[in-house]
């Protein structure tokens, strides 16, 4: 681990900078020793990942993945070809684990590296909104006030720390792009640990019903020095949606109380509690970059997809036929007739985001009979925009 942090520390500069938390990296979740593969070469470490196990959802689905992060070589031994057999190896042991989707996020100058490596492009959501506190109407005050009854607002304890990861997944889990956590992760925030591309640790607060215990809570951070605050993320039980209004009127008073006049909301009007961008006064639209795919085991992803791509065929009558490379012809629905031809990494980056449609057209890494605008629009009933988005909160 002590090489490993020297890797670390010599390969981005940001890490660099708060040195401090890669000191403490591994008691962080995803960082501890039994989460990196290595290189090693005359004796000694040379180059590192860390794998992330879990799942991610993909329109509901839970799908076994790891999210491939902090792919790193010392300096003295780049240009060697070793982070691509690092990476190739990462795969074997994603492979014998029993992942069947592994995932991905970088930056432009590394697209290049990572195609070589087997991964797709797909495009992600990231949403912010920026909200007004000061042109808040009395009367979401007001009802907020109310339909929290008895429930109190206060701050999370670790012994939340089991219930907050399960209304996490309770709230994400129907989407696409949210990863798996677990009681170590929350525990971590909840004791104001900064982490690793997340450099700033937030504040933590619940809604506790003495009924149902906690069914809520709200992650944010206060900017005093710069007057600027963010909403990191925000969720609750589904039964106890209501509650959001409460979270979020916590944070605006919290804001306002250290004359922070500024504060984003990372929120999408797609997502479940989307519907406060409509109570709260909020402005702002959702922001699309890049991330990576690949598929480990593409039988089992086809397997676990396919009743999903069979609901839309079957509910907008088309019979589509999917021509995918080294897998043959898989034909499901009935009605306009359709054909896709690409393969299982294509169709992955298709599901979890339509949105990309148009781009692995252009691309040539899907092709379309026919090849006609109203054939284009069809697909995209099957395979429509899931607003896939990653939890600002995950970092890795």
């Amino acid at each position: 681990m002590k090489r490993v942090k020297e890797i670390i520390l010599l390969s981005f500069s940001e890490a660099a900078e708060h040195a401090e938390i890669v000191e403490d990296l591994e008691n962080e979740t995803w960082f501890s020793w039994q989460h990196w593969v290595l290189a090693e070469a005359d004796g000694e470490v040379v180059s590192a990942l860390a794998l992330r196990p879990g799942v991610m959802w993909m329109s509901g689905v839970a799908v076994p993945a790891a999210t491939v992060g902090t792919v790193c070589t010392h300096p003295d031994h780049r240009g060697r070809g070793i982070g691509l057999e690092l990476m190739r190896f990462a795969d074997e042991v994603m492979k014998r684990d029993d992942i069947v989707l592994a995932r991905l996020h970088t930056s432009a100058v590394r697209f290049g590296f990572y195609g070589r490596c087997g991964y797709v492009k797909a495009i992600t959501h990231h949403p912010s909104m920026r909200l007004d506190p000061a042109a808040i109407r009395s009367k979401i005050v007001q009802q907020a006030e109310t339909e929290l009854g008895d429930a109190v607002v206060r701050p999370a304890q670790p012994r939340d720390a089991t219930r907050m990861n399960a209304i996490y997944e309770a709230t994400f889990s129907h989407g696409t792009g949210a990863v798996s956590r677990s009681e170590h992760f929350f525990l971590r925030r909840i004791g104001h640990w900064p982490k690793l591309w997340m450099w700033y640790a937030p504040r933590f607060a619940v809604v506790d019903d003495p009924a149902d215990g906690v069914v809520g809570y709200i992650a944010y951070s206060l900017d005093t020095d710069n007057s600027y605050g963010t909403v990191v993320e925000l969720a609750t039980l589904p039964h106890h949606a209501r509650v959001a209004r409460t979270l979020l009127l916590h944070a605006v008073r919290e804001a306002q109380q250290c004359d922070v006049r500024k504060l984003d909301v990372f929120i999408d009007v797609h997502e479940p509690l989307g519907w406060l961008v409509g109570e709260f006064p909020m402005h702002g639209e959702s922001d699309v970059s890049v991330m990576f795919l690949k598929v480990q085991d593409e039988k089992t992803f086809v397997d676990l997809m396919l009743p999903i791509i069979r609901q839309r065929a079957e509910r907008f009558e088309i019979k589509l036929t999917m021509t995918l490379a080294g897998r043959g012809d898989v034909t499901i629905g009935d009605g306009q007739e359709l054909r896709i031809v690409t393969d299982v990494q294509h169709l992955a980056a298709l599901l979890y985001n339509g949105a990309w449609l148009a781009g692995l057209l252009g691309q040539g890494a899907l092709d379309s009979d026919p090849d006609t605008a109203a054939a284009h629009r069809a697909l995209r009933k099957v395979f429509g925009d899931t607003h896939a988005s990653r939890c600002k909160l995950d970092g890795f």
